[in-house]
């Protein structure tokens, strides 16, 4: 649910809501185990998102091995590879 919440706060959609509380639930998300959490910390940790502090070390702590294995991940990353 945390991710749900933090994820919709980020992308705009849940109104009333500063950004910051948005990336606490979703580090939440991830200690409770959520690898989408990760997946989408990570994207906008190495993209400097939404006022982040763009960091590659900042990044790594949320893709792990678990988190590069998940489909949507996988998907994103083939859409960048040269043919």
């Amino acid at each position: 649910m945390n991710y749900l919440i933090g994820a919709a706060v980020i992308k705009g959609e849940l109104t009333g809501h500063a950004v910051e509380e948005g990336y606490k639930l979703l580090d939440s998300a991830v200690l409770q185990g959520s690898t989408m959490a990760k997946v989408l910390l990570g994207i906008l940790f190495a993209d400097g998102a939404h006022g982040l502090k763009y960091g590659c070390e900042e990044a790594t702590k949320y893709f792990s091995e678990e988190a590069l294995v998940f489909p949507f991940f996988k998907v994103l990353l083939s859409q960048f590879r040269r043919e």
